[in-house]
């Protein structure tokens, strides 16, 4: 079986609460935690003193990360996407189409994906 990986940095925007929104990168694997902390929004040290309340800024909010990638898909085959783990609550999509939700944490899924790529 051939595999492409799709780890690495990703672009993710933060929606807050109050409707407005900001682009980062993300990492994958990661954790939106750390993205944020690497765009600045959180404080490096998050469990010096009182940095940790600055979290709850961000605890409500919805991140959409996405990746442009470009692959040779052959008739005949077979595609899957695969994950290892997934964060919580979440939506996966491959070019506009729902592939599925998840309501559960770090579980891995896979997704047969022949149809959109063929």
């Amino acid at each position: 079986m051939e595999k492409i990986t799709l780890n690495g940095l990703w672009n993710a925007v933060c929606y807050l609460p109050d409707g407005t929104n900001f682009p980062l990168k993300g990492q994958v694997p990661g954790c939106s935690i750390h993205d944020l902390v690497n765009a600045g929004k959180l404080p490096e040290n998050l469990f010096w003193r009182d940095h940790a309340d600055a979290v709850q800024t961000y605890e409500h909010c919805d991140f959409d990360y996405t990746k442009d990638f470009t692959m040779d898909v052959q008739k005949g085959r077979q595609y899957f996407l695969q994950f290892e783990r997934l964060d919580t609550y979440c939506q996966i999509r491959l070019n506009d189409v729902l592939l599925g939700k998840c309501m559960d944490e770090h579980i891995p899924h896979s997704f047969d994906v022949t149809d959109i790529l063929t």
